[in-house]
């Protein structure tokens, strides 16, 4: 599922080489490793280390964030956990995946960050990792931008991929968590089932210098974010 953007206003917003998400996820914590191979295709390399990657949120105020998106009813159904007769939506269908417009505004935001000496923790792993891919470039996430929930608005076509507005009313009757308007178009909001990553900023890994033991790493920022063309997901460690 994606939730592809047309966020370059926002991602502008939040600074040099932040990028906006396909798809929001719990993945991209400070300290995770990811590639990129030559079509452009992201895989995470290493999701698991950013537990040994001690990051705090910012005090930085950030405000809701917010922008223009193409998603599917897919994405939508999973992010607000709607539900048929006690079954999540999203494995009911099959045919989630159409890409709509619109318009996603995500909020209580917060701003993760994490120190140099953090790092290094994952530039010693990188160096000893043997499972390195030629012609592949790799990453590492320093920051990211979680929210709490959000609010999406659709129109009454991708309403219907959701079951139309009975269906959505039901689900808000089962979960008063959530709210519902309808009209000309639809408007969806409420919490997430858990806080998710919407925006990273990301250094890339680097050979610096050839030592005894081999090469040694460090990172280089980015002025602007790398070109992905979708995510694959994760490949292990």
């Amino acid at each position: 599922m994606s939730f592809s953007a047309d966020l370059a206003p926002l991602q502008d917003g939040l600074g040099k080489g932040v990028e906006c998400l396909f798809a929001p996820s719990e993945f991209y914590r400070p300290g995770a490793v990811y590639r990129i191979d030559n079509k452009r295709i992201r895989y995470w390399t290493n999701v698991a280390i950013a537990e040994q990657v001690n990051s705090a949120p910012s005090p930085a105020v950030i405000p809701a964030l917010n922008g223009s998106a193409t998603t599917s009813a897919g994405l939508i159904a999973s992010l607000f956990n709607l539900k048929k007769d006690g079954t999540p939506l999203a494995e009911l269908k099959a045919s989630f995946e159409r890409k709509r417009k619109v318009y996603a505004n995500f909020e209580d935001v917060k701003w993760t960050i994490t120190e140099d000496t953090e790092i290094d923790k994952v530039l010693s792993w990188f160096s000893a990792y043997d499972g390195k891919r030629p012609k592949n470039r790799y990453y590492v996430v320093r920051e990211a931008y979680s929210a709490a929930g959000g609010k999406v608005t659709f129109d009454k076509s991708l309403g219907l991929e959701l079951g139309g507005q009975a269906a959505i009313d039901e689900n808000v009757k089962v979960n008063p968590s959530l709210s519902f308007k309808g009209g000309k178009n639809y408007e969806l909001s409420g919490p997430f089932p858990a806080r998710l990553n919407v925006c990273i900023k990301a250094e890339e890994i680097v050979a610096s210098k050839a030592g005894a033991a081999g090469p040694q790493y460090a990172t280089k920022s980015l002025a602007q974010a790398p070109k992905i063309t979708a995510d694959h997901g994760a490949e292990g460690g």
